[in-house]
């Protein structure tokens, strides 16, 4: 590692004495017009470098914040980077290549995927949230870049519609004469060494939750809980499901964690129970909205586990059950709610003369169906 508070003892000077190239000092990214670095101490002050790895020499220029990662396969890192060739090592000569910052949305790389430019994932999984740091790379490193840069400038620009391939870079270059930029067309007739500057700004673990959630402390949680599920309630509102659905998501996945460490049965489980059961509710309406019904099943369900009664549940599960065609599952429900809530009776026989009709149809398919088969 390279951070500074991982590693106190390291000191620049030590550490630059093991350079393969020679020193290149990075060009921050920082400038006026940019946000997400300014309003922070002078940190070239705090630079530390090292050699990453053969051939890529690394100079941390903003240290990041929060834990070490590590970055199991499927892990997501969300970066933003400015690219340039370096045309003169001893002058500090070079110009720049590429760049993609806000506000714009980030780039994702999934680690294990084997993106075609190896030496992106090696230098960002050396990173932290919120770290900026410069990689230097010698030529025989990068010599998939113009083919890489070529795709990421066509899929922001909006002419390339797929993600970007996996195939060989150089490959590609061979199978056309121009990559159609001259300055990349340039950069395979004549390689040069590229620095590469770049900030992360998210990572996500698998499974769906960023570091900045799973790296949370116990007495953190509660409020990033509220937090979400108060922006869950007005992206709702604000007919944004989808994004609402994700806000539910996260406080739930905070909340289990809390639920986790107390004793089941006391008063503190009980209120967390009922307020997972909130939370499940919500998430069961959005998953509704999005015609997601298997999980709408599923959650209600856990919510009518310790509360038998909440017809909200039993409502959006009876809608769920009809729309993948459980008819009686569904009718149960129904009749259920019918019981506990009499001003509901209007809508609820409107469901069940839908149900109804559905399921007359559903029998007609199947007797012509199962007529053929007998044939």
């Amino acid at each position: 590692e390279y951070g500074l508070e991982s590693n106190p003892n390291l000191t620049t000077k030590s550490i630059l004495t093991r350079y393969t190239l020679p020193y290149i000092p990075p060009t921050v990214i920082n400038d006026k017009n940019e946000d997400h670095l300014t309003n922070r101490p002078d940190n070239r002050r705090n630079m530390i470098a090292g050699e990453l790895s053969s051939g890529i020499n690394k100079v941390i220029i903003h240290a990041g914040t929060g834990p070490t990662i590590d970055y199991v396969d499927s892990t997501k890192i969300y970066f933003y980077y400015k690219v340039f060739a370096i045309d003169d090592l001893t002058e500090n000569n070079k110009h720049e290549l590429d760049e993609h910052k806000r506000p714009k949305k980030p780039l994702e790389i999934i680690v294990g995927k084997k993106f075609k430019l190896e030496a992106w994932e090696l230098c960002l999984k050396s990173m932290i949230r919120n770290e900026v740091s410069s990689f230097v790379c010698e030529p025989r490193i990068v010599e998939s870049y113009p083919a890489v840069a070529k795709q990421l400038r066509e899929y922001h620009s909006g002419k390339l519609k797929e993600t970007v391939s996996h195939c060989c870079g150089m490959s590609q270059i061979q199978d056309q004469i121009t990559l159609g930029y001259s300055d990349l067309d340039d950069l395979v007739k004549k390689p040069k060494p590229l620095e590469f500057i770049f900030e992360v700004v998210e990572i996500e673990a698998p499974g769906g939750l960023k570091q900045d959630l799973w790296a949370l402390k116990d007495d953190e949680k509660p409020k990033s809980i509220d937090k979400f599920h108060k922006t869950g309630n007005d992206l709702y509102k604000n007919g944004d499901i989808s994004e609402a659905s994700d806000c539910y998501s996260k406080s739930l996945a905070l909340l289990e964690d809390l639920i986790l460490k107390v004793k089941p049965g006391c008063d503190e489980h009980l209120s967390l129970i009922k307020y997972k059961n909130s939370l499940l509710l919500n998430y069961s309406q959005c998953r509704l909205l999005l015609l997601d019904y298997y999980p709408v099943i599923e959650h209600t369900t856990t919510v009518l586990e310790t509360d038998y009664d909440n017809v909200k549940a039993i409502y959006r599960r009876g809608k769920a059950h009809a729309a993948v065609w459980d008819f009686n599952a569904a009718k149960g429900d129904f009749k259920r709610v019918l019981e506990l809530d009499s001003s509901l009776v209007k809508d609820v026989n409107k469901l069940l003369f839908q149900i109804d009709e559905a399921e007359k149809l559903k029998n007609d398919e199947d007797k012509i169906r199962y007529k053929s088969m007998f044939k």
